[in-house]
């Protein structure tokens, strides 16, 4: 009879061991869970999206069912305007019962975010008539971008910015974005956001106080810093050129950075910096326009008429009509004596403006 007793309790033993570790096990599994989506919550909460969606990508590969996760990882895809990536979170989230109405908003979200006008127009119309909310503060985020999207692409056709409703429907987006409650980290792309349009509509006073105030909030945000430099370069030249060094310490790899750093030597006498910057930018890209143009105008600052003849001619073979080039060569060839070529690039300069003009009339004339 004790010998019966005793193998019931080394099995009731066992039992409780299996079925305990087993519970230690799913316990700290899903502790782990909860431990990761706070991990990306906080990511989120100070604008690290790239850290928060491969924090849920892990989270997902594990537990491919996490509904919450999912729909987490398409908000921060969207809302760091990556935009391709946001498809496949919601189609798995749809497919594991997500809430349709989510998806629907997402949806809504991405399409207004990639610059679609009506879009914007529609969302902004019914955003302004419903009372400040977090639902609603992703709306208005969205517009912004939509709204700085669309002025992007008006820009790059050369379009007037003028035109259209795109800057007014941005001003009243940001303004109403500002007065809302939210994180500091919130608050300072919203000041970057306000500052790029605001300087976009030219108001020069308020876009750079936006973006000193974004500053002041993340001193470290790197975007609202570069827009600053950009923004006060004519007035503050030494600010801007103190913060543009800093940021191509960052990352020295970021080749605008130093292309805009090495134009605001040349702006203020510092040729021999200038230089130096794009002979680097030229060893990693040789034959790019931009960096030749800029050395070229760089050779004519220090005096070196000839030297400056040869990288604008090598930019002229692939942009042949670009102002810059034009006015550059025709400069560096009067400064040596070669007058007739000179004038001759002078009169096709200003033939190229008045197309320019001609084509800018059209597209204002446009309804």
């Amino acid at each position: 009879m004790h010998c019966r007793s005793a193998k019931l309790l080394c099995i009731l033993a066992l039992v409780v061991l299996v079925v305990g570790t087993g519970s230690y096990f799913v316990f700290f599994h899903a502790a782990g869970g909860q431990s990761e989506l706070a991990k990306a919550r906080e990511a989120v909460a100070v604008r690290d999206f790239p850290r928060a969606i491969a924090i849920l990508d892990k989270r997902l590969q594990e537990n491919p069912a996490d509904l919450e996760a999912r729909l987490l990882a398409a908000q921060s895809a969207r809302r760091s305007n990556q935009l391709h990536k946001i498809g496949d979170y919601l189609r798995d989230y749809e497919k594991h019962g997500g809430r349709t109405d989510a998806v629907a908003l997402e949806e809504r979200l991405r399409l207004v975010q990639s610059g679609d006008v009506k879009a914007v127009a529609d969302l902004l119309r019914e955003c302004e008539k419903s009372e400040p909310s977090a639902e609603n503060f992703l709306k208005y985020e969205a517009i912004v971008i939509g709204c700085l999207e669309i002025l992007a692409v008006k820009h790059r056709a050369g379009e007037p910015l003028e035109t259209g409703p795109e800057i007014e429907q941005a001003i009243r987006a940001v303004e109403r974005l500002l007065q809302m409650p939210m994180s500091k980290w919130d608050n300072a792309e919203a000041f970057l956001w306000s500052g790029t349009i605001h300087s976009r509509a030219k108001l020069h006073s308020r876009a750079v106080s936006d973006l000193r105030k974004a500053t002041e909030l993340v001193p470290h945000h790197f975007d609202a810093r570069k827009y600053l430099a950009l923004t006060i370069a004519q007035e503050s030249p030494s600010e801007s050129i103190s913060i543009l060094e800093a940021l191509v310490k960052e990352r020295p790899d970021d080749r605008a950075n130093q292309y805009m750093l090495a134009a605001s030597y040349r702006v203020v006498g510092r040729t021999d910096e200038a230089g130096l910057v794009l002979d680097s930018l030229l060893r990693a890209r040789p034959g790019e326009p931009q960096f030749l143009i800029e050395r070229g105008k760089v050779a004519i600052d220090a005096g070196n008429a000839a030297e400056g003849e040869v990288y604008l001619r090598e930019a002229a073979e692939t942009l042949p009509d670009d102002p810059d080039v034009l006015v550059g060569l025709s400069k560096c060839l009067r400064l040596q004596g070669k007058t007739d070529e000179a004038d001759r690039l002078n009169k096709r300069f200003n033939d190229v403006l008045e197309k320019q003009s001609k084509q800018v009339d059209q597209k204002k004339s446009k309804p």
